[in-house]
C-alpha cells in the first residue's frame, strides 16, 4: 500500500497510534514499516521541537481509515531491526499516561568513540543489571538510549549526577526522554455546553499546563484550550456536567496573583469546537461527595483570597451550627479529610452582643448549607500583621517534604547496595586469591613429599 507522508498535525485522532521505541531508525524506516498495513496519513512527532527531537523515543501515526488501523492493532508484536516496538491507542494515550515506560529513559552522550558505548553500559549496570540499551542517532549526534527497570534509578541518577567519565576525564550529559504528554494535547469537542466552562482574565504568564494542574486537583478534566483569537479567554472541559455548575456558581477564583472569571461558554466560540466523540470509556468521574468537598474548598478558598486582596483589615468571622450539643463546623483541604475545628462563639438562643465600643463591622457569611446559619458580631477592628496560612500550601509542602526523605531514603539505599556489592566482590576476589595461593602450596607440598619418599626408597633397596 503507498503512503502519503506528512509532517503536519493530525487530521483524526481517533485513527492514531502511539509507537515508541523509534529513536534508533529515521522516519523513513518506520514509514515504510506502517505502510505494510495501510495508507500513513502522517507520521511525526506532534509539536515537538526539532532540538529536542533527538530525545523522543516514540512517533504518531495516522491511518487513513479505520479498518487499517485495526490490522495494525491485531497484529500482537511490531518490531523493527529486532527492536519491538511500543504500540497504543492514541485515545486512550491521552487519558491514562501512567501506562507509558518513557519515564524510565534516559540519554547520555554524545558518544564520539564508539568504545565509550560499553564503558557507559557497564558503569549504569552496577546500578541496575537488567537495564536496556540502544543507539539512538540524530544528524551527526549520537546517544545512548538506556531503560531501566525502576523509575527510581532515574531519580537516583539526575538528582546525584551519577555520570561516568572516560580515560581522558570527558563528562557526558544526561538528558530524560522527552514524555509525550508535553506535546500531545488534548482535544476539546462541542458538546451541549453543560460541561465546558468559559475562563476570563488569562494574562501572558498562564499557561494550559498551568490551568489543567489547577482543576484537576478539584475535577476530572478533559481537555482546556487558550483561545488563539482571544488569548485572554480559555476553554476547560470537564467530564462531570456537575463539576462544571459548581465551578459556576463560584464565578470567580484566585490564580497565580490574578482573578479570573468563571462564565459559560457563548454560542459563537462553541460552533468552532471539533464534534463530540461521546467516548465514555475513557472517562473517569469523581462520586458526587468528592465533586461536593473539592469544589466547595475552592469556593471558600477563593471568597477568601479575594477578600484579603481586597480588605487590609479583616472582621473576626463567626459560624456557629444550630445543632446546640456540639458547636463544631467541618473544613475542608485539599488533599485531607474534613475535619472538625472548634468554635467557641456564643450559643444559637443568645442575640448577637457588643464586644466594643469602637467601630464595628459585620462578619461575611461563607457557608450557604440551610443547616447552618450566621450570628453577626461586632469585633474591633485590629490589624493583622501575618497573613493566614493556607491549608493547600501546608500540605503541598508536606508532601514534598515527604517525597524529598523518601528520594534521600532511597538513594541511600542505592548508594549502599552498591558500596556493599562492590565490597562483596573484592572480598570474594581475595578469598580467591589466597584459596589458590594455598592450592598451590598444597600441591608443592605434596610434590616434594612424594620426591621425598622414592628418593628414600631407591636409596636403601
Amino acid at each position: 500500500m503507498t503512503s502519503n507522508f506528512n509532517q503536519s498535525s493530525f487530521r483524526n485522532t481517533s485513527l492514531c497510534v502511539y509507537i515508541g521505541n523509534t529513536s534508533s531508525f529515521d522516519d523513513q524506516t518506520l514509514t515504510d514499516y506502517c505502510s505494510k498495513f495501510g495508507t500513513i496519513v502522517s507520521c511525526s512527532i506532534d509539536n515537538c521541537p526539532n532540538e529536542k527531537r533527538i530525545f523522543c523515543d516514540f512517533h504518531i501515526v495516522e491511518f487513513a481509515i479505520n479498518q487499517q488501523l485495526e490490522y495494525f492493532l491485531n497484529k500482537s508484536i511490531h518490531q523493527i531491526d529486532s527492536i519491538i516496538l511500543d504500540v497504543k491507542l492514541y485515545e486512550k494515550l491521552i487519558e491514562n499516561f501512567e501506562i507509558l515506560n518513557i519515564d524510565r529513559k534516559l540519554f547520555i552522550g554524545p558518544i564520539i568513540d564508539l568504545n565509550d558505548i560499553n564503558m557507559i553500559t557497564e558503569f549504569y549496570k552496577q546500578i541496575d543489571p537488567i537495564l536496556q540499551y540502544y543507539i539512538s542517532s540524530h544528524g551527526t549526534q549520537t546517544y545512548v538510549l538506556i531503560e531501566f527497570s525502576n523509575r527510581q534509578h532515574i531519580r537516583t541518577i539526575i538528582q546525584q549526577q551519577i555520570i561516568p567519565k572516560t580515560v581522558d576525564n570527558k563528562i557526558f550529559a544526561i538528558h530524560t526522554a522527552i514524555h509525550p504528554k508535553e506535546f500531545i494535547n488534548k482535544k476539546l469537542f462541542a458538546t451541549n455546553g453543560q460541561s465546558q466552562i468559559c475562563i476570563n482574565g488569562i494574562t501572558d504568564q498562564i499557561t494550559e499546563k498551568m490551568l489543567i494542574d489547577y482543576f484537576e486537583k478539584r475535577a476530572s478534566v478533559i481537555a482546556c484550550h487558550i483561545l488563539s483569537t482571544d488569548p485572554k479567554c480559555a476553554i476547560v472541559q470537564f467530564a462531570n456536567d456537575k463539576c462544571t455548575q459548581k465551578f459556576l456558581d463560584i464565578s470567580v477564583i484566585r490564580f497565580y496573583e490574578t482573578t479570573l472569571s468563571i462564565s459559560k461558554v457563548p454560542d459563537h466560540l462553541t460552533s468552532t469546537l471539533l464534534p463530540c466523540t461521546n467516548d465514555k470509556e475513557t472517562e473517569v468521574y469523581y462520586n458526587d461527595d468528592e465533586i461536593d468537598e473539592l469544589l466547595e474548598a475552592t469556593r471558600l478558598n477563593s471568597i477568601h483570597s479575594l477578600a484579603i486582596q481586597n480588605e487590609p483589615i479583616l472582621p473576626l468571622q463567626s459560624i456557629e451550627p444550630m445543632r446546640g450539643d456540639s458547636p463544631e463546623i467541618s473544613e475542608c483541604g485539599w488533599a485531607s479529610p474534613p475535619r472538625t475545628v472548634i468554635n467557641h462563639c456564643l450559643p444559637v438562643d443568645q442575640p448577637a452582643q457588643r464586644l466594643s465600643s469602637q467601630p464595628c463591622i459585620t462578619t461575611m457569611d461563607i457557608n450557604t448549607d440551610a443547616i447552618y446559619q450566621t450570628i453577626v458580631i461586632d469585633t474591633d477592628i485590629k490589624p493583622i500583621h501575618n497573613s493566614i496560612n493556607n491549608i493547600l500550601h501546608f500540605v503541598e509542602e508536606f508532601q514534598k517534604q515527604l517525597e524529598q526523605i523518601k528520594d534521600e531514603y532511597m538513594m541511600k539505599f542505592s548508594k549502599d547496595r552498591v558500596s556493599i556489592e562492590r565490597e562483596l566482590n573484592q572480598l570474594i576476589n581475595e578469598e580467591q586469591i589466597a584459596f589458590e595461593k594455598i592450592h598451590r602450596q598444597l600441591c608443592d607440598f605434596r610434590r616434594r613429599s612424594s620426591t621425598k619418599y622414592y628418593d628414600h626408597k631407591r636409596k636403601y633397596s
